[in-house]
């Protein structure tokens, strides 16, 4: 097969690169391709889930999509139908976003130590930023943060009646780790993925355990936006097509993340449809490559590389997350995952110490400004 680099799988070379969203004249998204962004400078490249060269790739940490693999073939019939006869009647995590609650959600500013805090409206119905419950509570300054997300456990059929209802009113994402609540149908396809395949790999990549194989089904027209994680990803869809944009590590000052006591930690702060380059000049730096992936497929997400996911149709998909492996030997210069590492772990350590997240703030602006 060819080793033409940066190929996508289903486009292709030459593939038309999608136009800007769709508006369907009512005033909310319908779930139309995707913006043509000026910083995807090429697509994630495609080989055969067994190909050597995919392989090193992985080692590498370098995205690829892997085509032809079977690692989850008894999972391939999971349609809407499917998973309603068998996955039982146990309780799904769904984020719901909801027009209404919008409405009524202009965020007033809750903490006058900040004298730049302004209301702010929430994200369009179909953008689902996720946050931290934990971290929300404990942060000391709330007008840095808003979101009229909810997260509801419910039955697979009450998710189903949801799903099919009127998105320019209500959205939904179910996002369910497969454990034993499902039903014993759904267990057996579980049971029959190629497990064999997945832990002489993992051996292989030098990866730790795995942690959670997450159920994901999303509507047409949902975007995650941009983030990273801390965990190796399998990224394998079942139905639909997902167009995800991705950035290596080396990207990190571009992108602008929250600070990690922050509800959205891990997540950038560019919106990266409308980006606001007076606040965030630094994101024209930023280069990153893209990925259309569908059935049959596997996407492959190294740890702390972000990614940007959009529903370019209704989706079913599973994923594979594994913790980062044992300790390599450090070697210098340092690889921008190590440096992220380090930052995270500084930002830590010296809150722990500080106790106040606001003298975090100021310590910060003491160590860089006019020093550096």
């Amino acid at each position: 097969m060819s080793e033409t680099p940066f190929r996508d799988c289903l486009g292709g070379p030459g593939t038309p690169v999608p136009q800007p969203f769709l508006n369907n004249g009512t005033g909310h998204y319908d779930g139309g391709d995707t913006h043509n962004y000026n910083f995807i400078t090429g697509n994630v490249p495609c080989y055969d889930f067994n190909d050597p060269v995919a392989l090193n790739l992985i080692k590498e940490q370098v995205p690829v999509i892997l085509k032809g693999a079977d690692l989850v073939s008894s999972a391939m019939k999971w349609d809407l139908d499917y998973l309603s006869t068998h996955i039982g009647g146990g309780r799904f995590a769904v984020f719901i976003r909801n027009a209404e609650a919008d409405r009524h959600a202009l965020v007033q500013p809750q903490s006058s130590s900040n004298p730049q805090s302004q209301s702010v409206q929430p994200e369009p119905l179909h953008i689902f930023k996720y946050f931290d419950e934990k971290k929300l509570v404990a942060l000391q300054d709330r007008s840095t943060f808003q979101s009229t997300m909810v997260r509801v456990e419910m039955t697979f059929q009450e998710f189903l009646k949801r799903f099919h209802g009127d998105r320019s009113q209500e959205r939904v994402y179910l996002q369910q780790p497969l454990n034993n609540t499902v039903g014993p149908q759904i267990a057996s396809d579980f049971i029959q993925f190629n497990w064999s395949w997945a832990a002489e790999h993992k051996r292989e990549f030098n990866w730790g355990p795995l942690t959670s194989n997450l159920l994901l089904i999303g509507q047409k027209g949902n975007i995650t936006p941009c983030h990273f994680d801390e965990q190796q990803n399998l990224f394998c869809p079942l139905r639909g097509r997902k167009r995800i944009l991705l950035f290596n590590p080396e990207n990190f000052p571009y992108l602008y993340p929250y600070p990690v006591h922050h509800p959205n930690d891990r997540q950038s702060q560019v919106n990266l449809d409308n980006p606001d380059y007076g606040r965030f000049p630094k994101f024209a730096m930023a280069r990153g490559v893209q990925a259309t992936v569908g059935p049959g497929e596997i996407l492959y997400i190294p740890i702390h590389w972000w990614h940007h996911v959009i529903n370019l149709d209704d989706t079913i998909a599973i994923n594979f997350w594994h913790k980062g492996g044992g300790s390599a030997p450090v070697e210098y210069p340092l690889q921008a995952r190590q440096k992220i590492a380090m930052v995270r772990n500084i930002e830590k350590m010296l809150l722990e110490a500080l106790q106040d997240q606001n003298e975090l703030k100021e310590l910060l602006h003491w160590i860089v400004d006019g020093r550096y």
